[in-house]
């Protein structure tokens, strides 16, 4: 009984209260993996689903915007499939440029837990309006990355990024 409140509470978005009843967000990620499960196979249109996904992590995980990117089987540029709480960010960059490319090469996630330190982050058109973190994981079919899901989040010195990066390396799975 206690997890159906947890759950109800969850998503409902009465944080604080369910976060005294779980204090490390487990039964938070597994409601969200649950709403992302049905989110996705709830049409065969995996466009039309990845803005509720990305919109499910804005509301439960602290994202502040987040983006899926995908390489052209073709150019074998990225461009950018789904994007919440970004404006003018560009649509088709070349690998090589972007941390994204970076992590999609590699086939590995990264952490970047204050985007003022890595330069490869910094939006040099406007001033951040206050420190975020970065987490990018790669998007895998067959075990090949065909893309990567990047978030950035409210930059939070106690988080556990590894907790973080384990988790949205499930979703990106």
């Amino acid at each position: 009984m206690v997890i159906d409140e947890i759950v109800s509470r969850s998503r409902k978005g009465h944080g604080s209260a369910a976060e005294d009843l779980d204090p490390t967000g487990e039964i938070r990620k597994l409601t969200s993996l649950l709403d992302i499960s049905q989110a996705l196979s709830g049409t065969l249109n995996l466009t039309a689903s990845l803005p509720s996904v990305l919109e499910i992590l804005e509301r439960h995980h602290s994202v502040v915007r987040a983006s899926v990117s995908l390489v052209d089987d073709e150019s074998r540029d990225l461009y950018v499939k789904a994007a919440t709480g970004m404006d003018g960010h560009r649509t088709r960059t070349k690998p090589s440029e972007s941390i994204i490319g970076r992590v999609i090469d590699s086939g590995k996630g990264i952490v970047v837990p204050q985007i003022s330190h890595e330069p490869l982050l910094h939006d040099k058109t406007r001033k951040p309006e206050r420190e975020l973190s970065y987490i990018c994981v790669p998007l895998t079919v067959n075990r090949k990355p065909v893309g990567a899901l990047a978030v950035y989040l409210s930059y939070k010195r106690d988080r556990h990024y590894d907790r973080s990066l384990k988790f949205f390396r499930v979703v990106g799975s």
